[in-house]
């Protein structure tokens, strides 16, 4: 039910990226309220933000429970010697038999990043919290 329930959530959360407007072109119809700003330099910021509000926004009409930024149990060396947590972008949890349980870890990442560059934040087995 899990794998359904977020390929649903998904193919909205890319029907309002794809309607994404920027704050110098009138909204359309089928925009979010949600919009893209400028940076100093007149660009249009987009960054992996948009997604996150916009996903939570849809998980409001399902039945799961969510955190954002959430800290894993184990922990990894990125940089320097001192261990440190990993954290999930947004994760989401079922109540089921009088407890929470997470059931899910979602990252979101701008532009398209080389896996090198997002290994830490790809978490292999939820259960474990295995970071590769």
């Amino acid at each position: 039910m899990i794998i359904s329930d977020v390929i649903e959530i998904n193919r909205r959360l890319l029907y309002d990226l794809w309607n994404l407007t920027d704050v110098s072109q009138p909204p359309t119809g089928l925009s979010p309220r949600l919009i893209l700003p400028k940076m100093r330099n007149k660009s249009i910021r987009i960054s992996e933000q948009e997604a996150r509000f916009l996903y939570c926004s849809l998980l409001n009409n399902f039945n799961y429970f969510y955190s954002v930024e959430t800290p894993t149990e184990k922990v990894y060396i990125q940089k320097g010697l001192k261990p440190q947590s990993a954290t999930s972008d947004l994760s989401l949890y079922i109540y089921n038999d009088n407890a929470i349980e997470k059931v899910m870890n979602v990252e979101f990442k701008a532009h398209n990043p080389q896996i090198e560059f997002i290994a830490k934040d790809i978490i292999v087995d939820p259960k474990n919290e295995t970071v590769c």
